[in-house]
């Protein structure tokens, strides 16, 4: 992000910029995981908003519903390269 302000603002003599996985915009960025996350299967979306409510988002059931939605819009490989399961567990 501070590339990005940096650019908008002070783009004289800069030749390249590269990004590589990052935000451009927050805004449309949760949005859009707000409706992946309301295309998830009712229970799945009840469970996590009652983790988030009760401030349990640490607990097994609010990692178990963070792992069936990563699995869903992140990374659908199945079986989960071990890479990204390693990832996911941290």
């Amino acid at each position: 992000m501070l590339a990005v302000m940096h650019t908008v603002r002070q783009s004289k003599g800069l030749k390249k910029l590269v990004f590589a996985d990052s935000l451009s915009d927050v805004p449309p960025f949760i949005e859009g995981v707000k409706r992946l996350r309301e295309a998830l299967p009712q229970d799945i979306q009840d469970k996590m908003k009652r983790q988030e409510d009760t401030g349990r988002t640490e607990s097994e059931e609010c990692k178990k519903c963070v792992d069936f939605y990563f699995a869903r819009n992140v990374v659908r490989l199945d079986p989960m390269p071990d890479e990204f399961a390693a990832r996911a567990a941290e």
